[in-house]
């Protein structure tokens, strides 16, 4: 998109981070390392990652403790500096926020049995690497611009489901693509695919009783009523933090050949509008080769954000910070890419103009270092 209309914008943000250089330039760099002062006191640190630990290792907190920690939490979060609203991860405010992760820590079974070994650094950036995804698919569930994108895309790939002879799509002369079922079995036309849906928690439930996880999220549309009712994934979604992206080819790569599997019992997945998480057998669940849109979501490591020209490091927190997600999905990447292994899939990848540096603000002050 041109950016033209940004000239204005970024001669004023030029103007404001010439100031910031002056006052950083009087004051080293007190300014800009306060909130994370204000967050780094080793006691309140230690006092309230003890808590913690009792709490992820399931020996439980006293009421009056949980609730010590969680307004912790909470006032930390509301400390820490970070330019995303606690709106941008789906909650009304930093205390909701706070409640999300409360419960995160308590379900995460961690494994070390003295509170030596869990503070360790390299334990404690495990678990912020946890958090961190955890935030991360929070702020992509809720960015509306990425999201409208995906369900225009959805409908259109339902539509062409519905209508394979699209004016178009297919050569004169040439037969439209097949439907096929997960087990590569063509189905039966024509069908009748309806709104797409956002469906999360998508698991293999294997007939060994065991299951695997498939993909974190997909757009996803129905045919027909009942037992005998067809689903179709319509847009896959990946998202990964910018130090796990390096891991999205094999992801995508193995994603179908796990599913295709002679062991695959069925799908479950929680859809919106469904009271109960659906099942779908390999035989109701439909592909169609052209129909399946993969994508891959990250965001910028703290290296890419500090390659971007310095009135873009400026102006696009202050966006986010105004709540112009616009302006920074303007500023997004997207290429597209090819899986080297497992079934040779194309992908698009999708990499938000945010800087992993926003949320660490945020992951520190829910699992601080033991400094």
């Amino acid at each position: 998109m041109a950016r033209g209309k940004y000239k204005l914008k970024r001669i004023r943000a030029a103007e404001r981070r010439s100031q910031v250089e002056i006052e950083l330039g009087k004051h080293g760099k007190a300014g800009e390392m306060l909130a994370a002062a204000t967050l780094a006191k080793p006691a309140e640190a230690l006092g309230v990652l003890r808590r913690i630990f009792h709490l992820a290792r399931g020996s439980g907190l006293a009421p009056a403790e949980r609730t010590a920690l969680l307004s912790d939490l909470e006032q930390r979060i509301r400390q820490c500096g970070t330019e995303l609203p606690a709106k941008y991860f789906g909650v009304k405010d930093a205390r909701e926020l706070a409640e999300v992760f409360l419960l995160e820590l308590e379900a995460m079974n961690i494994r070390p049995k003295t509170f030596r070994e869990f503070i360790a650094q390299m334990r404690i950036e495990g678990y912020q690497s946890r958090v961190r995804g955890k935030l991360f698919h929070l702020f992509v569930k809720n960015f509306e611009p990425l999201q409208r994108d995906f369900k225009r895309a959805a409908a259109a790939q339902a539509k062409e489901l519905n209508n394979p002879e699209l004016a178009g799509k297919v050569p004169v002369g040439a037969k439209p693509p097949k439907l096929l079922n997960a087990k590569g079995v063509e189905i039966a036309q024509p069908v009748g695919f309806g709104t797409p849906r956002k469906a999360t928690q998508i698991r293999i439930l294997k007939t060994d009783g065991t299951s695997v996880e498939f993909i974190d999220d997909v757009y996803t549309s129905y045919s027909g009523k009942g037992a005998d009712r067809l689903w179709s994934f319509l847009i896959e979604v990946e998202i990964k933090t910018a130090a796990a992206a390096g891991g999205f080819g094999e992801q995508i790569g193995f994603a179908q050949l796990r599913m295709m599997g002679g062991e695959v019992k069925e799908i479950e997945m929680v859809v919106e509008g469904f009271k109960e998480p659906v099942k779908v057998t390999a035989d109701n669940l439909i592909f169609s080769p052209r129909s399946i849109d993969r994508n891959a979501v990250t965001l910028l490591s703290e290296s890419q954000w500090g390659r971007l020209p310095k009135d873009e490091q400026i102006e696009l927190p202050e966006a986010l910070s105004r709540g112009d997600k616009d302006r920074v999905y303007d500023a997004s990447r997207f290429r597209f890419q090819s899986t080297a292994k497992g079934q040779g899939e194309t992908f698009l990848r999708i990499t938000l103009a945010l800087s992993t540096k926003e949320l660490n603000k945020i992951v520190e002050a829910i699992i601080p270092f033991a400094h």
